[in-house]
């Protein structure tokens, strides 16, 4: 099950046409596959000194979207 499931995250991934809609895969798909309410995909600000919240999928996504750690 695990392998199939992986193996639809990459066909999904394949499947996208630019950086935002993969990282919206990878959370949402992260949410879905692994126990938990909300699911982050942070990246390093162009600055390299801050976290981003680039997508978000689950409990609270519209306030945490955006985000900086």
């Amino acid at each position: 099950a695990e392998i199939a499931a992986a193996a639809n995250v990459v066909r999904w991934l394949a499947e996208q046409e630019n950086e935002a809609q993969i990282l919206e895969v990878v959370a949402n798909r992260s949410l879905a596959l692994l126990p938990g309410e909300t699911a982050v995909v942070y990246l390093l600000s162009p600055a390299g000194d801050e976290l981003q919240a680039r997508a978000v999928s689950g409990r609270h996504a519209e306030r945490i979207q955006g985000m900086t750690i």
